[in-house]
């Protein structure tokens, strides 16, 4: 989990949170890993799997109006400016495509 919270910038114990209640709502399962039981691995249930194609087309609506009248390449241009000034602050963290 810190490796992941490392990653999107968060705090660990946030991390955990939101962990916690995604495997009450059954969308998580973790298994601890079978050599060393520090390790924790999380993976998808089918459940989550299941709501995945909605969850893609509200995040797809939501940038569709955000980026109504701009050009691809201002689009393109929006977000590489946009993911510098980030990595300019998180240097550590994971680069994700907006434009999708």
């Amino acid at each position: 989990m810190q490796d992941i919270a490392k990653m999107i910038n968060r705090d660990k114990s946030t991390l955990t949170a939101l962990v916690d209640k995604l495997e009450v709502l059954g969308l998580v399962a973790r298994t601890k890993d079978s050599e060393d039981q520090r390790i924790i691995h999380l993976e998808l249930t089918p459940k989550a799997d299941s709501v995945r194609p909605v969850l893609l087309g509200i995040s797809r609506s939501l940038l569709g109006n955000l980026y109504r009248g701009f050009t691809e390449n201002e689009k393109k241009e929006l977000v590489r400016l946009l993911m510098k000034l980030y990595q300019n602050q998180n240097p550590e963290s994971v680069t994700v495509d907006l434009l999708q």
